[in-house]
């Protein structure tokens, strides 16, 4: 159910298995629940002006994985091979940021491609129809469709992504305040439809170089804050290189799935920390001394330790953000990584060593709360920003006085009759903004008003369960074979959750793979369909 990019991977996966069968393994139907056309998910329809936030060359589905299925392409060469156009003009690149709509074309051919070419006692058809409520027993799970059918199943794979943030951005009139709480990915692709997506338009300055944005006349003043208080870094030219020899293992051992014994304080984060600092100083001439004074374990530290900073007044903070924003945008320049930066940017390469250590309820309650509320964030804020080419946007638009900066970090947010107001907590001269129109723009938290209706049906059921940390909902809770738990720890053993949905159990699930690399999502999937093909083989001899 759901064949975005985490169902077409489990497709693939399971396509894959039947093409060299094990003797004795039944015919293989598989039901692709999907409403519209599958494959492009999220981003199909969606604006040329809505860019990735990943390089052209670090997009492959397939994740690297050696498929069978005829003709396969990482998403350069399917855009090579469709003749795509930057700006009408050249051919993709490498390190291009494209147009997402693009990516939803490769994904839906992906998904062609792999149905075309299907093993003998292997059929996928299409049901394009929601899935209103589903039913699982151990005889099977029974899902109700949207036409009145219901579906039958022995075993069900669930792939919807996290619902994205429903931003009605069309009330804000011209020239009127607008507030947009977030600083993220989200909150920037809300600026960009607000500008852009209004006919505003960049251009270089011939004095000075710098990116200048013309206002159509139709936007919105935008007053934006986060509690942070500044944008995510941008990714940088360079790739991350020059770590040859480096050991991407943090030296802390695993404890058992459900131990919840793992201190994240005291075990995981100082472990991550040395392992940045040896990063940072690989190539030093003495690295034992460089790693003592390393500059990216201090950010993070400092990062997750600090409390909001003060600032003298809304102009002071504005500037902070601006001068932090343009010199992140120098060193994203650079043909090769800063030290610090490398440092910074080695987190990606941590990432599965974080997971081993805290997926699962592997860490103690309160740590898992200090992850999701500090250490997750950061992570994110890190390693997963926009391109440079955003950020020049985004300082252009605070110099065309379009997007503000006004109340600092951490606002206090009132809501009255006539709409909201939000007054500065961190700022010595006090600043308040008010405005009838506010955005939360973040993803939500999945609770079970935002979920998906057979979902919020499969809580009511018992049949899975709304995890929560510190009593905010932040997934569906599943084990580590990917089963959803129920109310009393149960699991559902014919029914596998993969994806965003199940953040909070497994971590950085909102990544896309990458060419020659065995995402862990590809891992995930493969670990699944064995189950699915070990339970088969099982009854099929016992028959």
């Amino acid at each position: 159910m759901g064949c975005g990019p985490w169902g077409l991977m489990v497709l693939d996966r399971i396509i894959e298995r039947w093409r060299a069968p094990e003797p004795g393994i039944p015919r293989l139907e598989i039901s692709v629940v999907e409403p519209s056309r599958p494959g492009g998910g999220v981003y199909r329809g969606t604006p040329e002006y809505l860019l990735l936030n990943t390089a052209a060359g670090d997009i492959d589905i397939l994740g690297g994985a050696a498929t069978g299925a005829a003709g396969a392409y990482t998403f350069l060469e399917f855009l090579h091979h469709r003749e795509y156009r930057v700006s009408g003009v050249r051919a993709p690149e490498s390190r291009d940021y494209l147009p997402r709509v693009w990516l939803s074309d490769y994904l839906e051919w992906t998904y062609d491609a792999l149905v075309d070419d299907l093993p003998d006692g292997v059929t996928v058809t299409h049901v394009p129809e929601r899935v209103l409520t589903m039913d699982a027993q151990p005889s099977g799970v029974a899902l109700a469709l949207s036409g009145g059918a219901v579906l039958r199943s022995d075993f069900v794979f669930i792939t919807v992504g996290v619902p994205p943030a429903r931003l009605d951005l069309s009330l804000a009139g011209p020239g009127e305040p607008v507030i947009l709480a977030g600083m993220g990915l989200t909150a920037i692709d809300a600026i960009i439809e607000l500008t852009v997506g209004r006919g505003g338009r960049f251009e270089a300055s011939d004095a000075s170089g710098e990116l200048v944005y013309h206002r159509s006349g139709a936007e919105p003043v935008i007053h934006q804050f986060s509690r942070n208080g500044f944008f995510p870094l941008c990714r940088p030219t360079a790739p991350l290189r020059d770590l040859e020899g480096w050991d991407a293992t943090l030296q802390v051992p695993a404890a058992e799935e459900g131990a919840r014994s793992v201190e994240l304080l005291t075990a995981v984060l100082p472990a991550l920390m040395t392992k940045m600092a040896e990063a940072e100083c690989w190539d030093a001439a003495e690295p034992t001394e460089c790693a003592a004074t390393a500059a990216s374990p201090r950010l993070l530290h400092d990062d997750i330790e600090r409390a909001p900073t003060l600032h003298e007044s809304s102009e002071a903070y504005e500037a902070s953000v601006r001068d932090t924003l343009a010199a992140d945008l120098m060193e994203c320049s650079l043909p090769v990584l800063p030290p610090r930066r490398r440092g910074i940017e080695s987190m990606k390469l941590l990432r599965d060593e974080v997971r081993r250590l805290c997926d699962f309820d592997r860490l103690a309650p309160e740590s898992h709360v200090a992850l999701l509320r500090s250490v997750l964030p950061l992570f994110y804020r890190y390693t997963v920003g926009p391109p440079a080419s955003r950020g020049q946007e985004l300082l252009a638009l605070q110099r065309s006085g379009v997007l503000r900066h006004t109340v600092g970090p951490s606002p206090r947010v009132e809501r009255g009759s006539a709409g909201f107001r939000v007054v500065s907590t961190t700022l010595r001269k006090p600043a308040a903004v008010a405005a009838e129109l506010y955005y939360d723009a973040f993803l939500p938290s999945p609770g079970t008003g935002e979920l998906p209706g057979f979902l919020a049906d499969a809580v009511r059921r018992g049949q899975a369960c709304v995890r929560l940390s510190a009593g905010r909902p932040v997934g569906i809770a599943v084990d580590s074979r990917f089963h959803p738990k129920g109310p009393e720890g149960g699991v559902t053993d014919n029914v596998f959750y993969l994806g965003g949905l199940t953040e909070g159990s497994r971590h950085f699930n909102f990544y896309i793979p990458s060419p020659g690399f065995r995402a862990r999502a590809y891992t995930d999937a493969d670990r699944c369909v064995d189950d699915v093909m070990a339970s088969l083989l099982t009854e099929a001899r016992s028959a």
